[in-house]
């Protein structure tokens, strides 16, 4: 999450740090790691990466949390 902090929202789908984490999130050695059932957060996409699993995380676009007041 860090590495990608200065990656616009927007340039998710095709960054390849994003695209690294994604592939990195997806693979086996994850697979017994504790994720809800939750098909808006698994598997990881470039869509919904970094959101959260509780009701509404996965609503809305992405927003800076420094402009939301």
């Amino acid at each position: 999450m860090t590495l990608c902090r200065d990656v616009k929202f927007t340039d998710f789908d095709t960054d390849s740090t994003v695209l690294d984490a994604v592939s990195d999130l997806s693979s086996q050695r994850y697979s017994k790691f504790p994720v809800p059932n939750n098909p808006h957060t698994f598997p990881v996409t470039s869509k919904n990466i970094f959101r959260g699993f509780t009701e509404g995380d996965t609503l809305g676009p992405y927003i800076s949390q420094f402009m939301h007041r």
